[in-house]
């Protein structure tokens, strides 16, 4: 039986941060922010602006993740290791 209970998702997180915020996100790719403090909490910030309406609204959520793109073909275009990549992005959620 389908689950006919409205819930939102996060999304647009590179449209914003780059839009929005006026940050540049080499190859488009949002988990290059997670390498500091201030890059995690831009990202954390963004989640949680969808956490607040789904709580508003009393509505499930889903959301996305930063390491759609996070493999070791697009973590090596922006000079990272995909190790260090999620191990980064373990410290995103507190």
């Amino acid at each position: 039986m389908a689950n006919h209970r409205l819930k939102i998702c996060n999304g647009g997180l590179e449209t914003s941060l780059i839009f929005k915020h006026g940050i540049d996100l080499p190859e488009f790719a949002s988990f290059v922010l997670l390498r500091d403090e201030v890059g995690t909490h831009r990202i954390r910030d963004h989640y949680l602006e969808f956490v607040r309406v789904a709580l508003k609204h009393n509505v499930s959520l889903q959301l996305g993740t930063v390491t759609y793109k996070a493999n070791p073909d697009w973590a090596s275009k922006v000079c990272i290791t995909i190790r260090n990549c999620f191990k980064d992005c373990k410290n995103l959620v507190p």
